[in-house]
């Protein structure tokens, strides 16, 4: 960054680190979300609301929702708006001579685009077509291993 405060912050955390062998996450948290969770209340001496008030904090930071359950299907919406040209051909079937025709002949096995869910990720080798992948947060590590 070429902010000084930030980067000294954290040059901070990164110390804090080390020192006591933590590993520290940073997440952001839009200011919109800070009020529906009550946090930007603190200035104001509200501690009734959401957090304060005893609300789970891990409830108003969704890892758990995938980006096309947060977007309300506008992530699939999108993709599927590309996916197929106006002939209804997948975008990644193959083409014949200079680029103008599809081959007839040579295409894949499934040119269709299958939308994983959770109990795809561990049988990827049993799901035929192109696979759309869109796990959540808290399960990336697991799903990227």
């Amino acid at each position: 960054s070429t902010s000084e405060k930030l980067t000294g912050i954290i040059f901070r955390l990164r110390m804090v680190e080390r020192r006591t062998g933590c590993i520290i996450h940073v997440v952001h948290i839009a200011g919109t979300r800070m009020k529906e969770a009550g946090i930007d209340g603190l200035s104001r001496q509200d501690f009734v609301e959401g957090i304060m008030g005893g609300a789970n904090p891990w409830s108003y930071i969704p890892l758990n929702e995938d980006a096309d359950s947060r977007s309300e299907g506008r992530v699939l919406k999108w993709v599927n708006s590309w996916w197929n040209d106006k002939e209804g051909d997948a975008w990644c079937a193959p083409w014949k001579g200079g680029g103008k025709e599809r081959k007839s002949a040579q295409r894949w096995e499934s040119e269709n685009l299958v939308r994983l869910e959770p109990e795809d990720w561990f049988r990827l080798h049993e799901v035929k077509g192109h696979r759309l992948w869109i796990p959540p947060p808290a399960a990336m590590e697991t799903v990227m291993e």
